[in-house]
């Protein structure tokens, strides 16, 4: 009797062991990795791209060109089509349905960003595979890699997407320059606004984020904030990518479109 019993215990510890292991190594299968970067970049802006490529060689970094949408290419009567809804017009346009829309170029990048999502949804990546997603009018520090290598291991299992820059950041801290970020609270200004740099986790792309971006009612970055409770919104800080100011003064999205 009392061998049995000495067996059962060393067969309990065993067991609990191997559960510890089995868990452990999923929790590190399941940290974030990066399989793909795609940058948006418009075929007039050449210049953005050729300053992007030098960042990113320099950094290590291979990136794939997503041709973006022109916004003042769509043509009016199919907007409505591509779900852009009467939020994003005003009763001033002067054309047969009196309508003017506030701002092509934040159009554009909405359908953009949702073309890229819908490629990368239909590729065959394992549901915890990462996408990087980029603006091309961003800087790429040289050390990028060693610093997301670091970073990654801090970032929760349950991740849906990580910001690796991103303005206002606000939410609960989760590690040392990791927080969950979450949605704006009534009355208050959006916080987490920017998609110049993330990274998405293959599985939260066809489950959450196309379904949620099937309409537009608000510029991308603002529209996905409002899901930010709901979905696993990770942010790091200080930012890891930052914005190219240059270029960014430059954008036709800062300008209303006349």
């Amino acid at each position: 009797m009392k061998i049995n019993k000495q067996y059962m215990i060393y067969g309990l510890i065993a067991l609990v062991v191997l559960i510890i292991l089995y868990f452990m190594s999923s929790w590190n299968f399941s940290r974030p990795t990066i399989q793909s970067t795609h940058a948006m970049n418009l075929d007039k802006d050449k210049k953005r791209w050729e300053t992007l490529m030098k960042s990113a060689a320099a950094a290590g970094l291979p990136i794939e060109r997503w041709p973006a949408t022109y916004g003042k290419d769509i043509p009016y009567e199919d907007l409505r089509e591509l779900g852009v809804g009467h939020a994003l017009v005003k009763p001033d346009r002067h054309d047969k349905k009196n309508e003017r829309l506030v701002n092509l170029g934040v159009v554009g990048c909405f359908i953009s960003t949702r073309r890229l999502l819908t490629h990368l949804s239909e590729q065959p990546f394992s549901n915890s595979a990462g996408h990087l997603i980029l603006d091309d009018d961003i800087v790429i520090p040289e050390g990028f890699l060693q610093a997301w290598e670091e970073k990654r291991q801090l970032i929760p299992a349950d991740w849906d997407i990580i910001y690796l820059g991103i303005w206002d950041i606000t939410g609960k801290d989760v590690a040392p320059g990791v927080k969950k970020l979450r949605s704006a609270r009534p009355g208050e200004k959006a916080p987490n606004v920017g998609t110049f740099a993330y990274v998405v986790r293959h599985g939260a792309i066809k489950t959450k984020i196309l379904p949620w971006l099937r309409y537009m009612f608000d510029a991308v970055d603002e529209q996905y904030v409002h899901k930010f409770d709901e979905w696993n919104v990770y942010g790091v800080e200080p930012n890891m990518i930052k914005v190219n100011d240059e270029l960014q003064k430059a954008s036709s999205i800062n300008e209303i479109n006349t």
